[in-house]
């Protein structure tokens, strides 16, 4: 047998962890998330990756976040619709509008090989921890079978 099931080898999935991700939290904390903001900075990741941002928040729920970045040695050039929410508690919750998909996420992500930044579910990104657990559960399950049949 060569490991598979029934011929079916599962694909490893990109997880998170592979990804650059930019977060609401990371612009809350440079106190960029205020109405009639506007700002030029840039963000650094891991010293390696950097990429200039212009953050523009036009009206009071609403704004932009523009990137300019190099990757795989092209410049890539990416806006980033921004939009707020209000929580029943009050104040506002802001979130990025996924370029593919149009929902609303807290993350967007680069993964390896990709040119632009989007949510966890358009890249169908995994997290490390589940593809851990299923890796375990496929050797629990194969030693549960062997012992089974050893037994019989």
């Amino acid at each position: 047998m060569d490991g598979t099931a029934g011929g079916y080898r599962h694909q490893r999935r990109t997880t998170v962890e592979e990804c650059l991700e930019l977060t609401i939290p990371m612009l809350r904390s440079s106190g960029s998330l205020e109405h009639g903001v506007w700002r030029k900075a840039s963000f650094v990741w891991g010293g390696v990756f950097t990429a200039r941002f212009e953050l523009n928040i036009s009206g009071s729920d609403n704004g932009a976040i523009w990137l300019d970045y190099v990757v795989a040695g092209q410049r890539t050039h990416q806006c980033i619709s921004l939009i707020a929410s209000a929580p029943h508690l009050g104040g506002l919750r802001w979130w990025f509008l996924c370029p593919l998909t149009e929902e609303r996420v807290s993350t967007v992500y680069l993964p390896p090989g990709e040119l632009a930044f989007a949510s966890r579910l358009a890249y169908g990104l995994t997290y490390r921890s589940c593809q851990e657990s299923r890796a375990q559960s496929l050797l629990l399950r194969q030693f549960m079978s062997r012992r089974r049949r050893a037994s019989a």
